[in-house]
């Protein structure tokens, strides 16, 4: 067996639908840049004869077909488009069988434009695939979406049981653990139970009895005198206090 046919997943695409040949090339340009997992595309083989693609599908872990119905072929308009299905080219369905054949996990793969028509995708079928085909959840994997396409890719690892996936790009590196460095610039660190900021320091807004922009001293204790109320409220330049004594409102303010 040629070395160059051991891959990690096959891709069984039909060459005259252009939407599946963007696709597998999406794919296996995702895998080359997020894991070390390989997969055998006929365009990317030097050697693609019948019998490399047995040995290439037979020494999978996943086959990934690539479904298309009737499509135009840009290279031949004149063709037949009935004859540009998945399920209609030969070659296709030689190798769907072959990995049926050898028991190697089948993906269905769809682009979003066939969500709605995979009863008829599968009805396309030779009568003995429909069942097999049928029994399989179908992946739509859209390549304009790069959120969904990720989603996409990760469900087909998973139906092929290859997650968790090597990964060939580096660990990134992890958040050092203390103050976060906008808040240290501010005075203010991070409470360790709430992500809510937290003083650090001492008040430098101005309060009452305190020049404006210098730390302020310990709190008022509050009034015994039942007659006597205190509030202080807090806004962003400046602070309030107001009390009562012997019934007559006085206020003042600092700014």
């Amino acid at each position: 067996m040629s070395e160059e046919n051991k891959k990690d997943l096959f891709g069984s695409h039909c060459r005259r639908a252009a939407l599946s040949c963007l696709l597998i090339e999406t794919i296996k340009g995702y895998l080359e840049r997020n894991t070390e997992l390989t997969i055998w595309v006929d365009v990317h083989q030097l050697e693609k004869t019948e019998k490399d693609m047995r040995e290439g599908v037979k020494f999978s872990r996943g086959f990934l077909a690539l479904i298309n119905g009737p499509v135009k072929n840009n290279e031949a308009p004149d063709d037949d488009e009935a004859e540009n299905a998945y399920f209609n080219r030969p070659f296709c369905i030689l190798e769907l069988e072959e990995a049926l054949r050898s028991g190697i996990p089948v993906v269905p793969i769809i682009h979003p434009m066939d969500k709605l028509n995979i009863g008829k995708l599968i009805a396309g079928f030779p009568e003995h695939l429909r069942e097999p085909i049928g029994s399989l959840e179908f992946i739509v994997l859209d390549r304009n979406d790069p959120e969904m396409f990720e989603v996409g890719m990760r469900k087909i690892l998973r139906a092929v049981k290859l997650l968790p996936v090597p990964v060939s790009r580096p660990p990134s590196t992890p958040t050092p653990h203390g103050p976060d460095p906008l808040y240290k610039k501010k005075g203010l660190t991070l409470c360790p139970t709430s992500l809510a900021p937290t003083p650090c320091g001492p008040d430098l807004l101005p309060q009452p009895h305190s020049p404006i922009g210098t730390p302020a001293g310990p709190p008022l204790p509050p009034s015994r005198n039942p007659r006597t109320a205190s509030v202080l409220i807090s806004l962003p330049c400046w602070r309030e206090r107001t009390w009562t004594t012997s019934g007559a409102a006085s206020r003042r303010t600092t700014s």
